[in-house]
């Protein structure tokens, strides 16, 4: 039962409850229905206060109240010295408290495609009263007064930005974003007192880079800074590809302090450098100002490209790179490396200093040690233009011991240098004048000397080109680069092995002239080369000598480097007044020499073809007016080198040789053996072995004769005894020689031959001299020696002079003797003596004393006399 004021405090209740559900419907549906857009100026102001920041709101614009208080606009343009850009499209919570003070505090705001642009460097500390959270999406943030080398744009920008919050705090971000289309992790943490934690991750590469730090009492800024990569390959995100391919694509670390001084210089100090190419630590120094100063020293320990060397064009063009970047900054360097390994050594104390500024750099010294204590200098100016770059300076090689630093100058030539004795390219001392750009290379003014021979030349290498080399020396010994059993064959192919290296489709010239060089102990004045190697892969030339030994000499060659055979023509041509000098200039001994003589004025040629695989077919003439020389065969170079003669004849005055033929085998250390050596002349065959060793010094000539079949009578008569010997006398033995060219040694070697046979003996017509019985004399000869007789005895040869010692056996005597002849003078001397079977008294006794063919005979004995 209810009292007479029930009803009226219950309309009281649904009255109040209706009040307070259509305030409530007022607050709900009422700003969803209003028309916010006449007020957009005045919430634009309440933001632009709020951040401190232009504020356009050119969009849809939507305030709620309820269930909580909201906002949503689309089309935001953002304006001021501090920030600018658009929002396409925000939503946020509001503090409730804030409205009923008049301020508009956003709690929870979401940004959909922000793109705005920030100053790098901010003069000012931002402002902001609040604390609020932001949800960024697929945000867009462009960066501004920055350094070049760094990204100016952050693109793909996801992640939470906390605006305000407790122990000071004025900002922080955590998310993601991509950098250069590189995905990195970011985040910032910021405070109003100016302290800034930075930390960026990159994904891929496992990197780390934490910047902390804050300002100092007296304005300055101290913080320190730590680098850890995984990859280093994260640095080409950051445009550095050049610093990627200096400090290696493996993990790296840095530790250094940064300090900015009140007035606003910069300090960097890495106490810690560790890559996996470089350890050490440098210092960076900034100053700024109209033209802005940078001050940067390095000194490192090591420097590790064993396994992928920097490319001297890669350096050029990345320090031309940061010339241009660094154009209007001012820069002075001192770059220090105690030890940098290359795949051909190590290069010590390698130093730099230089000065940059206006896009031209100053190098003012740049040295390094090689192996063998080799100094390599360079000095210059490098200067970018457009997409070039320009170095011009001057450098210099100076050493006692070049051979195992120039395996890094000029990588690929272990197989040339291998090929050389040992004491070889060692001593240096070369300086030139250089021009490089990315198109080539000029050398000029080169002087300099290696081992005893002074130079002269230029060099020019230019791209689509070729090389063109001009050297001109004074004294070149070719015998010293040859020493030690080194074989020119040898040399030969290691320099075509480093050939194939030139750039291919263009042409190559090398011009190489010496006012003397010395073969073989031979001096050649006024010898000259001209090499091309073309396009197509062959290298061919020209070479001659004005006098050697007053003999002209010249010829040309040619092979075809682009076949794997290795096709090759050679042709060779001599012209000589006197070939017994040319013949003396080889070593060869002026008796020997002089029979070269009758040739008169000769022509020599020599032509060669064919393949190292199949050989080398060669044809040597020399036609001389009163005599020929002809020889032709095979050649087969390689590990186990052959020499053939084929066909041969020799004919020089009175001495007539043909059926020359040969096959010799090279083996190792410069031997060579020939089994099958023969030759024939009148009245004369030969068969033997010739070894020849060139391992030491001097050249070693070893002969086995097997077989020397001569008609005895033949020879002899020229000696002119007036007691000739008729019949074939057979001698095997050796003789052995050295001297400093094969020939020599052959010519002047010495040893022993036995001789056998069955020879009889008859008088020469007048040989009884004008005393004595002559009828008498030719009768006791025919009696006693008239019928071939057993022949034994030894011939002895030496350099001077040729000896024998001989027996020959007749019916009732013998024959006993000893024959001297002396090479240098052609002089004779010869002691014959007949003693019947058991007497003890020579029955003819001869002496011949003079030159040989006429010399002073004299006879006596019972023959003479007719008892």
């Amino acid at each position: 039962m209810t009292g007479p004021g029930s009803g009226s405090r219950r309309w009281k209740l649904w009255g109040s409850l209706g009040c307070i559900a259509g305030l409530i419907a007022a607050l709900w549906f009422g700003p969803r229905m209003v028309d916010w857009s006449p007020f957009k100026p005045e919430i634009a102001a309440f933001m632009s206060n709020e951040l401190g920041v232009g504020v356009d709101l050119r969009g849809p614009l939507q305030i709620e109240l309820l269930p909580q208080p909201r906002i949503t606009a689309a089309d935001i343009r953002i304006t001021g010295t501090t920030a600018n850009g658009h929002i396409r499209w925000l939503r946020g919570s509001l503090d409730p408290r804030g409205l009923l003070t008049g301020r508009l505090l956003p709690r929870d705001v979401q940004l959909v495609e922000a793109k705005l642009t920030l100053p790098f460097a901010r003069s000012e500390a931002p402002r902001y009263r609040g604390q609020t959270a932001v949800e960024i999406q697929d945000g867009h943030l462009t960066l501004t007064g920055g350094p070049d080398w760094l990204p100016d744009v952050i693109e793909r920008i996801n992640g939470r930005l906390s605006l305000g919050g407790g122990a000071g705090r004025l900002f922080a971000f955590d998310g993601e974003a991509r950098l250069t289309e590189e995905p990195v992790g970011l985040a910032v943490e910021g405070d109003g007192k100016g302290r800034l934690v930075l930390t960026l991750a990159h994904g891929p590469s496992a990197s780390d880079l934490v910047l902390e730090g804050g300002p100092t009492e007296d304005g300055g800024w101290n913080g320190t800074v730590t680098l850890v990569l995984e990859e280093a390959g994260f640095l080409s995100t950051l445009h550095a590809e050049a610093i990627t391919r200096l400090i290696g694509d493996g993990p790296a670390a840095i530790d250094a302090k940064v300090t900015v001084s009140p007035s606003g210089i910069v300090t960097i100090a890495a106490d810690r450098v560790g890559t996996t190419r470089l350890a050490g630590r440098a210092t960076a120094t900034i100053v700024p100002g109209r033209r802005t100063a940078f001050d940067i020293s390095v000194a490192l320990n090591r420097a590790a490209f064993a396994d992928r060397p920097p490319s001297p064009i890669w350096i050029a063009q990345d320090l031309a790179d940061a010339l241009s970047a660094f154009r209007g900054v001012d820069i002075t360097a001192r770059i220090g490396i105690d030890r940098i390994d290359l795949p051909g050594g190590a290069i010590r104390q390698a130093q730099i200093s230089a000065a940059a500024g206006g896009g031209l750099a100053v190098i003012e010294n740049a040295s390094a040690i090689l192996p063998g204590d080799t100094d390599v200098s360079l000095f210059g100016s490098l200067r970018p233009e457009a997409e070039e770059w320009i170095l011009d300076g001057e450098i210099a090689l100076v050493g006692p011991d070049a051979r195992t630093g120039l395996t890094i100058l000029f990588p690929g030539a272990e197989a040339l240098l291998a090929s050389l004795p040992a004491d070889r390219l060692r001593s240096v001392d070369i300086s030139a004048r250089i021009y490089a750009d990315h198109q080539g290379l000029e050398v000029t003014e080169l002087y300099g000397r290696v081992d005893e021979t002074s130079w002269a030349g230029a060099l020019s290498a230019q791209a689509g080109q070729g090389i063109d080399l001009l050297l001109q020396g004074d004294r070149l010994n070719l015998d010293r680069y040859m020493a030690g059993g080194t074989d020119a064959t040898d040399v030969g192919l290691a320099v075509l092995q480093t050939l194939p290296g030139l750039t291919s489709g263009v042409e190559h010239r090398l011009s190489l002239t010496l006012d003397q060089a010395t073969v073989s102990g031979i001096r050649a004045d006024g010898a000259s080369v001209e090499l091309t190697y073309d396009p197509g892969g062959r290298i061919g030339g020209d070479f001659r000598t004005a006098s050697l030994a007053g003999a002209d000499i010249g010829g040309g060659f040619n092979i075809d480097l682009s076949d794997p055979d290795l096709p090759a023509e050679l042709s060779f041509r001599l012209e000589t007044p006197a070939p017994d000098r040319f013949l003396g200039a080889l070593g060869v001994p002026a008796r020997q020499a002089a029979r070269a003589a009758a040739l008169g004025t000769t022509t020599a040629t020599l032509d060669i073809s064919g393949t190292p695989r199949s050989g080398y077919g060669y044809a040597v003439e020399a036609l001389g007016s009163d005599g020929d020389i002809r020889l032709s065969g095979l050649v087969r170079p390689g590990p186990n080198p052959t020499f053939e003669v084929t066909k041969g004849t020799v004919n020089l005055g009175d001495i007539s040789l043909f059926h020359i033929a040969a096959r010799c085998d090279g083996g190792d250390a410069g031997v060579w053996l020939c089994r099958d050596l023969s030759a024939e002349m009148a009245g004369l065959r030969f068969a033997g072995i010739l070894r020849l060793d060139g391992s030491g010094a001097e050249r070693q000539a070893d002969l086995s004769v097997q077989a020397l079949e001569m008609d005895v009578g033949l020879f002899a008569a020229r000696g002119g005894l007036p007691v000739l010997p008729e019949g074939e006398v057979r001698m095997t033995g050796s003789l052995s020689g050295r001297a400093p060219t094969y020939l020599s040694a052959l010519i002047g070697g010495q040893g022993d031959l036995q001789m056998s046979g069955d020879v009889a003996l008859t008088l020469r017509r007048g040989g009884g001299g004008k005393f004595g019985n002559f009828d008498t004399l030719r009768a006791r000869l025919r009696e006693t020696f008239g019928t071939p007789s057993p022949l034994t005895g030894r011939l002895r040869i030496a350099p001077e002079q040729i000896s024998a010692d001989l027996r020959l056996d007749g019916h009732g005597a013998s024959l006993t003797g000893d024959i001297d002849l002396r090479r240098s003078t052609d002089s004779l001397r010869a002691a014959l003596s007949i003693l019947p079977e058991g007497g003890t008294e020579s029955v003819l006794s001869m002496r011949a004393d003079g030159p040989a063919g006429a010399p002073d005979v004299k006879l006596k004995g019972p023959w003479i006399t007719g008892r």
